[in-house]
């Protein structure tokens, strides 16, 4: 183990010095983000597990536990030369596309007309999102299940709501887009919090799609801080009320993680691991981190066991996927031949989606993919830092950086193939705000 995160850390350094750590170094930077997530998933979780010998997953995923700390293990040797290449090409990808220099901070002054349109479409966005879970999701006082069951589909291949489609069913994630697009206009943080308030309730009585929780509270944390034309006293309180917001989000991770109904079974017993959340141990919160094991997992059985994706799950995540089952009853999972559940331990195929970016890469061509999805995901990091700075559409621009940056969180548990389904909820939102901004605003002097 000592020898693998020898490697990842001088990944990690390479890192930092090919982009320039001045620029890692930002609170507003993708980058940096990126290379956080990346140490808690590959670097932190990796020495607490082996620290305390918690190595449940690598008995369940058919992966040798590492015998000892300098034990020359050839599967952590790859996995840390893997590390390091695919840290090294994001860098050089973000770098090829980077702004050449962060701006200053600039007042952005909207028009009038222009800043009543967005107003508008925020709360018809946030008006969608809560009809969305009046009529489908659990909320209190009105159920507590989702009417739009989720089942596994005839073919046994996935799951897939009943009667429905996702496109209806989330559509709660608008509430999202809706809040920063708000906040933004307006600068009137409690007023956000009261829009943000269902999508809140929902997650928490739910249990479920916790990672839309952390999502909002860190959206809010950025548009408070990058918003412009706000005083001083009224930037710091938006601040520390979205810094609550999203410390809140992340406490719940290990509650609802160890009980999705927690929320509920406090409410209806008032007792229940909620109230016991100070009990809850680093495992319940690293828990999600698994990309470590799980990538380990993909490089030992790929080849092996399971054949190359050459891409297949990224044309499927783009094109088939987005197809809704309504449809197209039938549709086909990509995943389904490639991994028979009785292959390796019993274990089923991996159903969800956390298969950790070095995973991810690694069944799309071993090295050859290591090289070409890290150096992809450098350059789409680097666009985005970059729209943050449009000067002619501020307003998408920003929407655009701050509703993906907190998807580097799964960008790096998840792989980059896990963002195709946000690309709907998050880009009908930000391409309407383009729309109206191009429709009523001006480019800025």
């Amino acid at each position: 183990m000592a020898y693998y995160l020898l490697m990842c850390l001088i990944g990690m350094v390479s890192f930092g010095a090919i982009i320039g750590w001045k620029r890692v170094a930002r609170w507003d930077s993708i980058a940096g983000f990126y290379l956080l997530c990346f140490f808690l998933t590959f670097f932190l979780r990796p020495w607490y597990i082996f620290q305390s010998n918690y190595l449940v997953l690598f008995q369940m995923l058919g992966i040798r536990p590492f015998h000892s700390w300098w034990s020359q293990d050839e599967l952590a040797l790859q996995m840390g030369l893997a590390v390091i290449l695919g840290l090294v090409c994001f860098a050089l990808g973000y770098r090829k596309f980077a702004p050449l220099e962060f701006r200053s901070d600039e007042e952005v002054h909207l028009p009038a007309d222009l800043q009543g349109k967005l107003v508008w479409l925020s709360l018809l966005l946030a008006g969608l999102g809560i009809a969305s879970i009046l009529y489908f999701a659990p909320f209190p006082g009105i159920r507590d299940t989702h009417v739009a069951e989720w089942v596994s589909t005839p073919q046994g291949d996935g799951s897939g709501f009943l009667n429905t489609t996702g496109y209806v069913a989330e559509i709660s994630l608008f509430i999202i887009p809706a809040v920063v697009i708000f906040y933004l206009t307006t600068q009137r943080i409690f007023s956000t919090l009261v829009i943000s308030a269902p999508f809140i309730i929902l997650r928490l009585w739910w249990g479920y799609g916790r990672q839309g929780l952390v999502h909002i509270g860190l959206s809010l944390l950025l548009a408070a801080g990058l918003a412009s034309g706000v005083s001083q006293r009224k930037k710091a309180l938006a601040i520390f009320c979205a810094f609550l917001l999203l410390a809140g989000a992340a406490l719940s991770f290990g509650v609802l993680g160890e009980n999705r109904s927690a929320v509920q079974v406090f409410v209806y017993t008032k007792t229940g691991p909620i109230t016991k959340f100070y009990q809850t141990t680093a495992d319940h919160y690293l828990y999600d981190l698994v990309g470590f094991e799980i990538s380990l997992h993909w490089m030992k059985f790929t080849p092996a066991v399971f054949p190359y994706q050459w891409g297949s799950n990224y044309l499927y995540a783009l094109f088939i996927l987005p197809i809704p089952r309504l449809l197209w009853p039938g549709k086909y999972n990509i995943f389904a031949p490639v991994a028979p559940s009785s292959s390796v331990n019993d274990m089923s195929y991996l159903r969800g989606s956390a298969v950790g970016c070095i995973g991810d890469a690694w069944m799309n061509g071993g090295w050859l993919g290591v090289i070409i999805i890290f150096a992809l995901t450098g350059a789409i990091c680097a666009l985005l830092q970059r729209a943050k700075d449009w000067r002619s559409l501020p307003i998408t621009g920003l929407t655009l950086f701050i509703c993906t940056y907190p998807m580097v969180i799964s960008l790096v548990r998840d792989g980059l193939s896990s963002l195709a389904p946000l690309l709907y909820f998050f880009g009908l939102p930000i391409m309407l705000t383009f729309l109206v901004e191009r429709r009523y605003g001006h480019p800025r002097e």
